[in-house]
């Protein structure tokens, strides 16, 4: 039985980690959806239900990180949140496929990088920040 199971949270998450892949942007970006909050809401993350508090966490992420970012030189705010949290999502969901998507997230990185004046590195150190914080239960 509990190989079964096992195997069902296996397959739901390759599911998962397919369907985050596909809904990113051809430019790199993940947008703010329903199909978004849905991923990060059956992977587990269910205080993190809505715009706000994504936008609220990933603003905290770039304080903590050493970052001002209050809006992006591009107008592509909504765009720079929902791929940081998409970053993050990634890194601490599916850590152990990180072959798997790391060519989409080098692509990610630099939307963000490109909107917001930053480097690459920058950016990796800002979702490292954000899986930190969808680690730790919010009140």
């Amino acid at each position: 039985m509990k190989n079964k199971i096992d195997a069902l949270r296996h397959r739901q998450s390759q599911e998962l980690m397919e369907e985050l892949i596909k809904i990113q942007q051809p430019n790199g970006s993940w947008e703010l959806s329903s199909v978004l909050l849905q991923i990060a809401s059956t992977l587990g993350l269910h205080n993190i239900t809505d715009e706000f508090k994504i936008k609220s966490i990933v603003t905290s992420a770039w304080k903590e990180a050493g970052f001002t970012v209050t809006a992006s030189k591009s107008g592509n705010e909504r765009s720079v949140v929902a791929t940081v949290f998409a970053l993050a999502i990634l890194y601490q969901k599916f850590a152990s496929k990180k072959a798997t998507f790391s060519l989409l997230a080098i692509k990610a990185k630099k939307f963000v990088a490109g909107c917001i004046g930053a480097k690459p590195a920058d950016v990796q150190r800002m979702a490292s920040r954000l899986t930190i914080c969808l680690r730790t239960p919010r009140r």
